[in-house]
């Protein structure tokens, strides 16, 4: 059994990747490779901070994961559109 939030697995692939990826193996090296691409910026964005932050956090989770993970992008965009409208 296949983890499938959005049920659409078969057609999307897994957790929606950006390749539509349905192999354990290519997705594991996939999101091993997104890591390792976005190691170094984010080690760059967490030298500058004194006091972490959940949004220090999560940014670092969206250098991570950029590589791989649409959706994550799509929630990072529609939470910056929601900042910006509460300014």
């Amino acid at each position: 059994m296949t983890f499938d939030p959005f049920c659409d697995f078969e057609t999307r692939g897994y957790l929606r990747n950006l390749f539509g990826e349905k192999d354990p193996k290519i997705i594991t090296h996939l999101e091993h490779s997104s890591f390792v691409e976005g190691v170094d910026e984010a080690f760059g964005h967490l030298s500058g901070i004194t006091c972490l932050s959940y949004k220090d956090v999560l940014d670092t989770h969206k250098i991570l994961g950029k590589v791989t993970d649409p959706a994550l992008q799509v929630r990072y965009k529609e939470q910056e559109h929601r900042r910006a409208y509460k300014k």
